[in-house]
């Protein structure tokens, strides 16, 4: 969720507070339809700059979540033509039916077993303008996978994830080229991707093939 204000109330936290109050009672309600096997967080995100609001939620006892980076790459310059090394295969993926998305699920939760996309969100990607998954096969195995769709008139990369043991062979690369190849032909100008501040080895291979930052968003939470 999130709180704002037109700029020159930026600091009103008394209004802040009023809204605040609404949103947070609802989410106590929504909290209510959840499995209680496990916890439930409120989260907030701003960019760095905004820092009467940062300071309002943390004020109201919100802690640090994780630090992300905005990166974008213009189009408009040459997409590099990077190789696939042999035996691998790789495929636009229309997951189209219910096995499909299984076999991606599995392979997510493998990947971010703390924060699986899970079913419901993937299909929420599915529903957005020009989405498309690639993916790359060995031997059949899901073993690298990439998805894009449009947001605001932009490209949107998500979910690039290679598994372990396939991992510094160049396939997130490779992924990211076919990714940005797409983007641009069906005339879109820019494309753009969040990345943890801290993982080191995915902003190498982001700006590798052209990407840069453009902000920093900061992300809070609570418990509720």
């Amino acid at each position: 969720m999130n709180v704002k204000t037109i700029p020159e109330r930026a600091e009103d936290y008394g209004l802040l507070q009023q809204l605040y109050a609404r949103l947070y009672a609802r989410a106590l309600e929504l909290k209510d339809t959840l499995s209680v096997e496990y916890g439930t967080l409120l989260c907030v995100g701003n960019d760095r700059s905004e820092t009467a609001n940062n300071e309002f939620f943390v004020q109201l006892g919100y802690r640090h979540l994780i630090t992300l980076f905005c990166m974008e790459r213009d189009l408009s310059e040459p997409i590099p033509a990077i190789e696939l090394e042999e035996g691998f295969e790789f495929a636009p993926w229309a997951m189209a039916t219910d096995r499909e998305e299984e076999e991606y699920l599995a392979a997510d939760a493998e990947i971010w077993p703390d924060t699986p996309i899970g079913l419901t969100r993937l299909r929420d990607f599915k529903s957005r303008p020009n989405w498309q998954a690639f993916t790359i096969r060995r031997e059949g195995a899901l073993i690298a996978s990439l998805m894009v769709c449009e947001e605001e008139g932009s490209g949107e990369i998500e979910e690039v994830f290679v598994r372990e043991h396939w991992r510094k062979r160049g396939l997130a690369r490779f992924l990211l080229a076919q990714g940005l190849a797409y983007i641009q032909s069906i005339g879109l100008p820019k494309a753009g991707l969040t990345v943890l501040t801290d993982n080191d080895s995915a902003l190498s291979v982001y700006k590798s093939i052209g990407f840069l930052t453009v902000s920093e968003e900061i992300r809070y939470c609570i418990d509720l």
